[in-house]
This record gives structure tokens, sequence and C-alpha cells, in this order.
């Protein structure tokens, strides 16, 4: 939580308010298990005054985006190249040629 979002006192509470709802929206254990692992939340000033089920359903909804975009990026089969990463692939093979 960056100074911006206001001083010492409101920033703790933030993070307190962060760190509780994340721990809600991850009480389930099937959540825990699909999200082992680290993620990076930044904090708003807004979730400050937030109301508290808000803060969780859009902590829950941006988890179910993370899921999503993680499968997507693990069903691509490694010889097979994503869209848009031709030329990251052309330079690759070019570097370990010569």
């Amino acid at each position: 939580v960056t100074r911006k979002c206001g001083k010492a006192v409101e920033r703790n509470r933030i993070k307190r308010r962060l760190r509780h709802a994340l721990a809600t929206a991850l009480a389930n254990p099937a959540y825990r298990r699909r999200f082992n692992g680290r993620f990076a939340v930044v904090a708003r000033r807004k979730a400050l005054y937030e109301p508290f089920g808000r803060l969780v359903a859009d902590l829950r909804k941006g988890l179910e985006e993370l899921a999503l975009k993680s499968a997507r990026i693990n069903a691509i089969p490694a010889d097979n190249k994503a869209p848009g990463d031709e030329g990251r692939h052309q330079l690759k093979s070019e570097n370990s040629d010569g």
C-alpha cells in the first residue's frame, strides 16, 4: 500500500481489510487448492470505504479471471506458438543457430 493511499493508520486499515477479504474469498477449500500460489493485490484508497462484501466479491472475480488466464496459458503446447509470439520465437531460433 503506497503513501498515496493515506497516512499510516489508513494504510494499515486498508491492509487489514484486504487481508481479511482475501482470507474470506479463499475460505472455501476448493478455492485454496485452486489458487495455491503467490499473487499481488494492488491496493487503492477506495478499499478503505468500500463495503466489505463488495471487496470480497471483487477479489473472487479477480481470482476467477486469473485462473482463466492461467488455464489458457497452460493449455498452449510447448511446440505450438501462441498468437502474437511468432517474432519472439523467431528471434530465439536465430540466436540459437548462430
